[in-house]
């Protein structure tokens, strides 16, 4: 079996990043004889400012990418001016974190490298990879990945696991299994930006569960937990009851509508299948 994984976003905590996903992932499966071809595509900024997450002035070490023992490496300097059209479009609404804009330009950064990882793999015959692992480089993750085990939920080219915690009225967006057409919608949803902010404020998962419910994407679970990790080596200690939402272990085709309530500006995704407990 043959794993792309695709590492997107920013390198913060990465000793701790690093080791979890050795530990969790790339040891055990590996073992059974799992081949991961790694490629790490984030963007290089010398300091996070960040008030959101309390991340004030925080110098970054770029050696940490190498960490992580990659095969290919994509790096960009992190420049505004690449988001600047997306950034326009997200300002035809309200900035929903309402701190100017930093956690709005944080996501087109995140999506832009993610796009960077993506253009690469297709470089490499990915039509020879079995499945697509997308990975954030600065989570400690928790729970053991038993690939082969998972891979055999992806009944469809178009089926894609995500976890189910940590939704806020969408999908989680920090990590994903997916097969090959599903994967291609995931990592470049960025060229859709300006369609969703004709409808709808910016908003990391809500988009994402925008942009597969657009392509009939089919959802399922993904089980695995994973604590953020920040620039200072803070490690969050997360609730993974909040924002939790009941993912079938078999994926299921879902539809996406606006609910109003409380969250009236936020649009979530109804699914619809069996709902089996799976975390």
């Amino acid at each position: 079996m043959r794993i792309a994984v695709i590492y997107f976003g920013l390198v913060r905590g990465a000793e701790i990043s690093a080791t979890s996903i050795e530990q969790k992932l790339i040891e055990p499966n590996a073992a059974v004889g799992v081949s991961f071809t790694k490629i790490m595509a984030t963007n290089l900024v010398e300091r996070v400012w960040n008030p959101r997450s309390h991340e004030f002035n925080a110098i970054l070490d770029h050696r940490d990418v190498f960490r992580f023992d990659c095969e290919h490496y994509v790096l960009n300097r992190q420049n505004d001016n690449s988001i600047m059209n997306e950034l326009s479009c997200a300002k035809r609404h309200q900035d929903i974190f309402q701190n100017d804009w930093i956690s709005i330009r944080n996501l087109l950064h995140q999506l832009s490298s993610l796009e960077c990882g993506w253009n690469f793999c297709e470089k490499l015959r990915y039509e020879e990879f079995d499945a697509f692992l997308f990975l954030r480089p600065d989570l400690l993750y928790v729970d053991n990945f038993d690939i082969p085990l998972l891979v055999s939920r992806l009944k469809t080219p178009n089926t894609l696991l995500v976890p189910p915690w940590h939704c806020w009225g969408g999908l989680n967006d920090r990590f994903a299994l997916a097969g090959p057409v599903a994967a291609r919608r995931y990592a470049l949803r960025l060229k859709h930006v300006a369609e969703f902010c004709r409808h709808y404020p910016l908003h990391s998962e809500t988009f994402l569960a925008w942009a597969l419910a657009e392509a009939k994407c089919c959802i399922g679970s993904l089980p695995i937990r994973a604590l953020r990790v920040r620039a200072d080596g803070r490690v969050e200690n997360e609730n993974f009851n909040n924002a939790f939402l009941n993912l079938p272990i078999e994926a299921v085709p879902f539809s996406f509508s606006t609910q109003r309530g409380l969250d009236a500006v936020l649009p979530k995704p109804i699914l619809h299948g069996n709902k089996n407990d799976t975390f």
